[in-house]
């Protein structure tokens, strides 16, 4: 089973890049090679999200969220099933992931059959810089463990 980690963000927008920061992280603890992992970072959405997951039998999206009740640093996962594709679309460039992985389907590209998607609650994530807010990245290290612990478990890896 061929599986990608995939980090999504921008590391120039503060926590927004919390991502690819846990997936550098997640490669930098498993410092190993494994023929059928697959680690990648993207600033990229929309349509390109098929362009990255073709191909891979199980995927792991790693993003930022910002809800009214989360509290910075905290991750979890989320359900894909519970994402619904828009019914409209104005651009292609404004294709969310639900979208992108119903027009895989439609398409029949070879897509992931599993996906799991982990987000942390961010603080801020419009502001210009390299870094993350200090509750962001204390949590990056823990959510990096959580998660190899999870797929570990699931025999993801």
């Amino acid at each position: 089973m061929k599986t990608m980690i995939l980090g999504l963000g921008n590391t120039i927008l503060s926590d927004d890049g919390v991502g690819i920061y846990v997936v550098r992280e997640i490669e930098r603890i498993m410092n190993t090679k494994c023929p059928t992992l697959t680690i990648k970072e993207a600033s990229l959405g929309g349509f390109n999200f098929i362009d990255l997951l073709t191909g891979f039998d199980r995927a792991v999206i790693i993003d930022a969220i910002h809800t009214k009740s989360g509290k910075p640093g905290e991750f979890y996962e989320l359900d894909p099933a519970a994402l619904k594709p828009s019914v409209r679309l104005s651009s292609l460039h404004g294709i969310d992931f639900a979208t992108a992985c119903e027009m895989a389907k439609q398409m029949s590209v070879p897509f992931p059959k599993e996906i799991k998607i982990f987000v942390m609650e961010v603080e801020d994530e419009f502001t210009f810089g390299e870094k993350c807010t200090p509750k962001v990245a204390a949590a990056i290290f823990k959510m990096a463990t959580s998660i190899i612990d999870e797929l570990k478990s699931g025999n993801w890896i």
